[in-house]
């Protein structure tokens, strides 16, 4: 059985909440303090809206 797709307007929320998230506590900050850095190997699994696969792959 398939799950229902989201409703535009949940999405739309879930948005605004990750924007805001990541306003006061940002992915990068994150990354750094878990050590990842230049040469480091990453495997993004469900990346969801992104918020860590794109600064992830900027910092290696």
């Amino acid at each position: 059985m398939m799950e229902r797709p989201m409703s535009n307007l949940g999405f739309r929320f879930m948005s605004i909440y990750f924007r805001f998230r990541d306003y006061f506590h940002t992915s990068t900050k994150t990354l750094k303090q878990i050590g990842l850095r230049a040469g480091s190997n990453v495997l993004e699994y469900g990346a969801g809206l992104g918020s860590y696969s794109i600064p992830a792959a900027q910092l290696v």
